[in-house]
């Protein structure tokens, strides 16, 4: 057996019995002790060995995985109570979630912000909109509008976007369309332009209608189009908005509550077709990136906690950052014997997942037919293609970095210094006029001199 003996100083005394039960010839037991001193210093040393090893054979035996849980933990998905949503880049429209993004639903809030975006579009600023008796009576009114009465376009487009006006809709769409169902037929059309091919509009309220529907995705078209239109865009990022007439004043809120909930937010509106169910669409910034976040019918009570979610979950694993800056060299030709870099006309940005290298192809084209001198540095000659893992396209326009003029012949570079040194110029041209006359005088001093002499002949 071993026995620690005694510590003292820097002085380890190991004290080592061997002992022997058996008898052998008739001798007694034999005990051997033996006192063996290591230095302090090498018992630590050996301890550090033998540390090592057992941990080594911990890590073979147990596995990466228990020693590196982060590494082999598999990715949380993102609990969404809304039927169906979407987060995307409010610039470029790159797509960082989404779920059940193409279902139809019927959702009431896009045909007011389609209603309050023509109204803008199709309508001089300060433009007084009258008030008819289905505008005033219609089912939903909140605005108490006066038959007859004149209402300012623009506070009738905040009481449609902050408060979801009824009333406010269809005097906005009476005066863009002349009648509510001319009005629905600008408002397909506008959905067809923009590409909004799972969207239906039956009325500019947002009514039920077994006929009218729309999916998050086209929302997301419909926004990032929409957010381009300053006068919407400050509409959709208003909080608050008093409403006035000659009997009293109403303070309009904004029915999103992410803008006192979330930092950052800096648009949206809310809505409901039925009471229990809710569809929002918000915007936030944060760090140059604005997010467009949009959740359909989820149950009013997670109606925030969805939002924010998602916006957290953006946030925190992307970011915006410069993919091409303008003036950046991305290719050299040959032109005329020299070589010419070609440029990066503006800046590109782009969303990325962080810590990923999200772009997978870059496609350099150049037109050749534009490579001819005379080139201009402010002539696109070709485009960078930039592909990402999303498969998001982006494409860059290429300029010559200086300008690339003909050969020119003996006589033309003469003429370029001498345009270049026109006080030179100036003094020959004179100097050549002097001598011109001189000639000129001694020619005609010639010629009189001769006509003397036929006039009077020597005698």
């Amino acid at each position: 057996m071993v026995q620690w003996n005694h510590i003292s100083g820097k002085v380890l005394t190991l004290g080592v019995t061997l002992a022997s039960t058996g008898q052998t010839d008739g001798e007694e037991d034999i005990t051997m002790n033996r006192g063996i001193r290591f230095s302090l210093t090498q018992t630590t040393q050996a301890a550090r060995v033998v540390l090592s090893v057992l941990l080594l054979l911990a890590l073979i035996f147990s596995g990466p995985a228990s020693v590196l849980p982060s590494l082999a933990a598999e990715e949380v998905p993102l609990v969404v109570n809304g039927v169906s949503a979407m987060v995307v880049d409010a610039q470029r429209g790159q797509v960082l979630y989404e779920k059940q993004q193409t279902e139809r639903l019927h959702v009431g809030i896009t045909s007011k912000l389609m209603t309050v975006l023509l109204a803008l579009e199709n309508s001089k600023t300060g433009a007084l909109i009258t008030a008819s008796s289905e505008a005033a009576d219609v089912e939903g009114a909140s605005l108490n509008l006066r038959i007859g009465g004149k209402y300012v376009m623009e506070n009738l487009a905040y009481a449609a976007m902050l408060a979801g006006s009824n009333d406010a809709a269809i005097a906005l769409a009476e005066y863009v369309g002349g009648t509510t169902v001319d009005f629905v037929g600008k408002m397909n059309a506008m959905a067809e332009k923009l590409g909004m091919r799972n969207t239906r509009f039956m009325n500019p309220t947002g009514r039920n209608d077994d006929g009218q529907y729309t999916t998050a995705e086209d929302l997301s078209v419909f926004m990032r189009y929409a957010l381009t239109n300053a006068d919407f865009s400050r509409i959709f990022g208003t909080q608050a908005k008093p409403w006035y007439d000659d009997r009293k004043t109403t303070l309009m809120t904004n029915r999103n509550a992410m803008f006192w909930s979330y930092d950052g937010t800096d648009g949206g509106i809310s809505g409901s077709s039925e009471p229990s169910l809710e569809s929002l669409v918000t915007t936030a910034t944060r760090n140059n990136m604005r997010l467009i976040c949009i959740v359909l019918d989820v149950p009013t009570a997670s109606r925030s906690t969805d939002c924010t979610t998602l916006l957290n979950n953006g946030f925190a694993n992307y970011r915006y950052g410069t993919l091409v800056a303008a003036g950046q060299t991305l290719k050299s030709v040959t032109i005329a014997n020299q070589s010419l870099n070609l440029l990066a006309k503006t800046d590109a940005y782009y969303v990325y997942p962080v810590g990923q290298n999200f772009v997978k192809d870059l496609t350099i084209t150049v037109d050749e037919a534009k490579l001819k001198p005379p080139v201009l540095k402010s002539t696109s000659v070709g485009k960078a293609v930039f592909t990402l893992a999303d498969k998001t396209i982006i494409e860059v326009e290429l300029v010559p970095e200086n300008d690339v003029l003909p050969k020119q012949t003996r006589w033309e570079l003469l003429l370029e210094r001498l345009l270049d040194n026109r006080e030179i110029l100036l003094l020959i041209g004179f100097l050549v006029v002097v001598e011109l006359i001189w000639v000129l005088w001694q020619v005609a001093m010639r010629i009189r001199r001769s006509v003397g002499r036929k006039r009077h002949p020597p005698v």
